[in-house]
């Protein structure tokens, strides 16, 4: 399985994940299902650093018996 490779993100990419997950979670608290909000909470994402999945996976799997894991590159939407 591939890892998530965190320590290639650059300070960049950080800025960017800050920036657009400030954006979405404008939208999203005026027009999400609140439950959606509760989730975001208790995996505990923020604005500051993509998340790291080793930490997300501890809490999803908790909550859903689920996990998360990179691909290799863009997935086709069709």
């Amino acid at each position: 399985m591939l890892s998530q490779q965190y320590d290639e993100y650059t300070p960049t990419d950080h800025h960017t994940w800050s920036v657009l997950y400030d954006r979405q979670l404008d939208s999203v608290k005026k027009f999400a299902y609140r439950k959606f909000l509760t989730g975001i909470d208790q995996l505990e994402f923020v604005s500051a650093a993509i998340p790291e999945f080793e930490d997300i996976n501890r809490r999803l799997k908790k909550i859903t018996a689920w996990t998360i894991y990179p691909v290799p590159g863009l997935i086709d939407n069709q």
